[in-house]
């Protein structure tokens, strides 16, 4: 998909809430959040910075922002302007795709820690 230089790639405008993680997943699984075709690959990070991710959700650190676009056609959906790698880190390890990479520099309630 191409984009017109001199337009937006996101026509319209981003909003901000705050919302539990279990939300933000129940969301995203049933499709009301999705990552458009202009962002890059959803596997950047390795492992470890994965697990740093995950360790600052569970330890209750602020992370950064997700932003989000209403979808033209449908208000109910909302596209992932900027946080696509926090997303599917989320998710990978909410669906326990991956456990906490183990490291003498973690503390050990959060080592090899899964969802279940």
């Amino acid at each position: 998909m191409s984009y017109p230089e001199d337009q937006p790639v996101v026509a319209t405008q981003t909003t901000a809430q705050n919302e539990a993680v279990e939300n933000v997943m129940r969301r995203y699984q049933e499709d009301e959040l999705f990552i458009p075709p202009y962002q890059r690959d959803a596997d950047q990070w390795d492992k470890i910075k994965k697990s740093l991710f995950i360790e600052s959700v569970l330890n209750r650190l602020t992370v950064p922002a997700f932003y989000l676009a209403s979808d033209e056609n449908n208000p109910e959906v909302f596209e992932i302007v900027d946080g696509q790698q926090r997303l599917t880190t989320l998710n990978d390890f909410y669906t326990n795709k991956f456990t906490l990479a183990d490291s003498d520099n973690r503390s050990n309630s959060c080592r090899s820690k899964s969802v279940s």
